[in-house]
């Protein structure tokens, strides 16, 4: 996990633009709660005055009907049990107690006092003369039915002021409600104005301290995208996501310096390394057209050395003949071997000089080998250099998704953020793009390399085949020294003693056929050798155009990268 995550950020955009509109909307809140728990009160007066009206003159029809019933009862119209004035009596009693729990003012209490004593008295003398009738006192019941009917009047009276003075209450309350909707329709939109206006300078605020490192940011990734990976950091003070961002461009920035400084060394050694390659070569080449120019002339002397042995013996046949023609024959034979003893010995030379050629060649083939190694092993860490300038690329790029989440999530306000974050993940694509285009450099120079490596273990190959070759071509000549060695000797024998001619012609014959045997392999040893030498210089001129090819791939990568300035 990187330092990045690993710190612990102290505030951020969402909680820099939502901590204030919370507490705003808090105090909003707290306001319109209190606001309409005082309208939820008045209303709960309101119909309490509206309910102890209606049960008001519930009362008053309870009352009218007892009365009534009553006097029906009297004078016969009624029977009692038909009668319903005991459940007006009750609904009276229960109608009382109903509107006695809703009175909430002195005032209402005291006049609902009134209308209470009169609905006792109104019921007591009910009761008692539905008691007269029960006991067939008609006189005192009709006293009672006539005070019930006045007590009616009074009560009826009593309601309708009680009934008045309630809706007066309700008028009042009305209007404390109509002037508490004022009051908070006033106080909401003054809250509101105070909201919007503290809202646009806290925004301006907010907005000039996002865009300001954004632009520092942008001018920045510009430099970097123009090449130019010098200059200081990015200073950004905040402890917010822009502070992050900008720590992390810091980072990537300083990263992508130190990969582009390894690159270039890595580069600077690749061209040297070709240069040194092509270089040596170059020299193999023209030492092989230097072999291949001596054993040609080592093959026309073998040749010559063939001709002249064929030419010895004719002259031995024709000793046969004549004494005179052994004498001169054998005077040719001795100033011909002499050449052939002479010829050998250049061609020992020739020869010495080759395998120092070649065991020249061979150390100069191994240490290209080992810087052959030695580019690999850059190119590989190389490699690990780009895959971390990947994942460097790829946390940037998740870093601008989150960042264009979060900048959808923040709406309008969010839109200049969210520009800042595509540009970020755009130039975060193009790292990725650019660091994939060098990856596939590495690639190839490292498939060129193994090329080289192989060519270069097939020339130390036919190099040590050349050696053993020449080694053979040594030995023949040797024996070629030994054998004329031993002819000049027969020859000064014919000269002294020609009297032992005929003895020893089957002798010379003998050596000739083994001298031409040993020319033939020379012959044979030769031509090997000149096609070894023919192999070495093809595969020293296939090495010349892999290091060409690499020294190109060297100039190009060093190209691309003088666009990049430190």
């Amino acid at each position: 996990m990187s330092k990045l995550n690993k710190k612990k950020r102290r505030s951020s955009f969402k909680r820099k633009i939502m901590l204030p509109f919370f507490i705003m909307l808090l105090l909003f809140s707290g306001l319109n709660i209190y606001m309409v728990k005082v309208s939820v009160d008045y209303n709960d007066q309101y119909n309490n005055i509206l309910d102890t009206i209606i049960a008001a003159n519930n009362i008053n029809e309870y009352a009218g009907s007892i009365g009534i019933q009553l006097r029906d009862i009297l004078v016969g119209k009624l029977k009692p049990e038909e009668s319903t004035h005991k459940e007006a009596q009750s609904g009276i009693a229960e109608t009382i107690g109903y509107i006695s729990g809703k009175l909430n003012t002195d005032e209402s209490r005291s006049m609902f006092e009134i209308i209470q004593k009169q609905s006792e008295s109104l019921l007591k003398n009910a009761e008692e003369a539905e008691a007269g009738f029960n006991d067939k006192k008609l006189a005192e019941s009709n006293e009672r039915v006539k005070e019930v009917r006045k007590l009616e009047e009074f009560l009826k009276e009593s309601i309708q002021n009680f009934i008045l003075f309630e809706v007066k209450q309700s008028e009042v309350l009305k209007e404390k409600i109509e002037n508490g909707f004022r009051m908070a329709t006033t106080v909401n939109a003054s809250i509101l104005a105070v909201i919007l206006v503290f809202s646009v300078i806290y925004l301006r605020k907010v907005i000039k301290n996002i865009s300001g490192p954004i632009n520092s940011i942008r001018q920045k990734a510009m430099d970097i995208a123009a090449g130019r990976l010098g200059g200081e950091a990015l200073a950004v003070a905040t402890n917010d996501e822009i502070g992050d961002m900008a720590e992390a461009f810091n980072a990537m920035a300083e990263n992508l310096k130190k990969i582009i400084t390894k690159v270039n060394e890595a580069s600077s050694k690749v061209r040297s390394a070709s240069l040194q390659l092509s270089e040596i070569t170059g020299q193999n080449s023209s030492a092989n057209e230097e072999i291949s120019a001596t054993m040609v002339e080592m093959a026309e002397g073998i040749q010559t050395q063939n001709n002249e042995t064929k030419n010895i013996a004719a002259e031995i046949d024709t000793m046969y003949r004549t004494s005179e023609g052994i004498r001169l024959s054998s005077m040719q034979i001795l100033n011909n071997a002499n050449e052939s003893v002479q010829l050998a010995g250049e061609g020992s030379e020739y020869i010495n000089s080759f395998l120092q050629q070649l065991d020249q060649t061979r150390a100069q083939i191994e240490d290209a080998a080992i810087s052959m190694e030695q580019l690999n092993a850059n190119t590989g860490k190389m490699s690990e250099i780009l895959n971390a300038v990947k994942a460097i690329s790829a946390q940037t790029n998740l870093l601008a998704l989150n960042a264009s989440i979060e900048a959808a999530r923040a709406g309008e306000a969010g839109k200049g953020f969210a520009v800042v974050a595509n540009e970020i993940k755009t130039l975060a694509n193009e790292t990725t793009e650019s660091t994939q285009k060098i990856g596939d450099l590495i690639v190839e120079v490292q498939k060129q390399s193994g090329i080289v490596n192989e060519r270069f273990d097939d020339s130390r190959k036919l190099i040590i085949e050349g050696n053993t070759n020449a080694q053979k071509a040594m030995e023949f000549f040797n024996r070629i020294a030994d054998k004329n060695y031993i002819v000049n000797n027969d020859i000064e024998q014919i000269s002294k003693d020609l009297s032992e001619l005929i003895s020893r012609i089957e002798e010379i014959n003998r050596s000739m056929v083994e001298i031409a045997a040993i020319t033939n392999s020379n012959a044979d040893a030769s031509q090997n050798v000149s096609a070894a030498i023919e192999q070495q210089t093809a595969s020293a001129q296939e090495i010349t155009a892999s290091a060409n090819e690499m020294l190109a791939l060297a100039e190009n990568l060093d190209g691309l990268l003088s666009g990049f300035k430190l």
